[in-house]
């Protein structure tokens, strides 16, 4: 099975955030490229997974790097 993930950064994912507090969510896990595109802030536990992007820092919570090959 293949999956993609388009986009190359720049995203806004304080909106996302803010939408899963909301509605009670207990936690996030985030894809990501690591191109944020502005500061994002939570108190939720959240697990980032960058992909291709070992320089990745995320803002908060935990982080996991994948290497994903074609």
């Amino acid at each position: 099975r293949e999956l993609e993930f388009p986009g190359r950064g720049g995203t806004d994912m304080q909106p996302a955030f803010e939408y899963v507090q909301e509605e009670g969510y207990r936690g996030v896990i985030c894809f990501t490229d690591g191109g944020l595109y502005s500061p994002v802030s939570s108190k939720l536990p959240t697990l980032w997974v960058s992909v291709n992007n070992r320089q990745f820092t995320p803002p908060f919570g935990s982080i996991v790097h994948v290497l994903w090959k074609d």
